[in-house]
């Protein structure tokens, strides 16, 4: 007869805040040191900018990054709305066009039912 040896588990179940909290405080600071980037309780910002003071400034000033994206996007809609392309499209080109097409419907459409919502 052999005697029973006690399963080793490889996967360690730890309550929030229950184990060595120190060390994700750890990893956040080195990650933060690699990127270049400052983690605090209210901002994370994981960006590189050459000039951050005009980065913030456009942000407050002209609009957060999806703002900025949303407003490329329906100006890019308006100009394929007018394209007449001299040569056929190849099947990527078609389908970059037609995935930019879905995905500015879909916010379309997140942005309609965000409203509904709301009111």
């Amino acid at each position: 007869m052999t005697a029973s040896r006690p399963v080793r588990s490889f996967v360690r179940t730890v309550m929030p805040l229950g184990g060595d909290v120190s060390q994700w405080f750890d990893i956040l600071r080195n990650f933060g040191n690699f990127a270049g980037a400052r983690i605090g309780l209210f901002n994370i910002d994981l960006g590189l900018s050459r000039n951050p003071a005009v980065e913030q400034a456009v942000l407050d000033e002209v609009g957060s990054y999806g703002r900025q994206i949303g407003r490329l996007t329906e100006a890019l809609v308006v100009v394929l709305d007018a394209f007449e392309p001299k040569r056929p499209l190849t099947p990527a080109e078609a389908t970059a066009i037609d995935d930019l097409r879905l995905m500015a419907a879909h916010v379309e459409a997140i942005k309609r039912r965000e409203a509904d919502d709301a009111a």
